[in-house]
């Protein structure tokens, strides 16, 4: 096991730039973001279960099958791979990397099948969606929304337009399954929960 606080950025870099060269599996402890689910009240006055994110990290360990290494816009140095436990797709960022081991097995997991009707991807807000699911005034009342978009690799899209919107968070799902959309409303002043679980089941469907 090789503990990345004892030794560069480069060294680490390179071992595991070998393990997806030689499809090799590899073991790590990383820092995850600490989440916890919360009971809020919507406009409605009914209760929702949410999931934040409390700022803090929590210390895991999985299995992955590296398959690319990737800087994003950020600046950030992310590892793509095969979770063995979800069998699915995530993002590893090195920065938050505790420590690894590299085996000399080989890749069990396969790479996940493609829809076999995947939605085209919207050129632009009139053919994006039916305005029947996100509609220009949502029955919250609320004239418009600010969409934004994460992932665990620090990716970010903020905006108004919600076919981006869309497309951000089809593209972001695709590669990190615990990507996520919140609604606000235009002024960020508060969360649409409708607006968020509306484009959340289509991107997702």
């Amino acid at each position: 096991m090789r503990i990345t606080a004892r030794q560069t950025t480069a060294r680490t870099t390179t071992d595991l730039d070998r393990a997806i060269e030689r499809e090799q599996p590899v073991t790590v402890t990383y820092l995850a973001e600490e989440t916890r689910d919360v009971i809020a009240v919507d406009s409605t006055g009914q209760a929702v279960r949410r999931t934040v994110k409390t700022g803090g990290h929590v210390e895991i360990v999985r299995t992955i099958e590296p398959r690319e290494r990737i800087t994003t816009r950020a600046g950030h140095t992310v590892i793509k791979a095969l979770c063995r436990k979800s069998g699915g797709h995530r993002s590893y960022r090195l920065d938050r990397l505790v420590s690894y081991t590299v085996h000399r097995s080989s890749r069990l997991v396969a790479e996940p099948a493609p829809a076999s009707d995947p939605s085209p991807q919207p050129a632009n807000d009139r053919n994006a969606m039916n305005p029947a699911h996100i509609p220009a005034r949502c029955p919250d009342g609320h004239p418009s929304h600010h969409y934004t978009v994460s992932d665990m690799s620090g990716a970010r899209y903020d905006g108004t337009r919600p076919a981006e919107a869309y497309t951000a968070l089809r593209a972001a799902l695709a590669q990190d399954s615990s990507a996520y959309v919140a609604a606000l409303t235009a002024d960020g002043s508060a969360h649409c929960p409708l607006a968020t679980r509306h484009m959340t089941a289509l991107a997702t469907r």
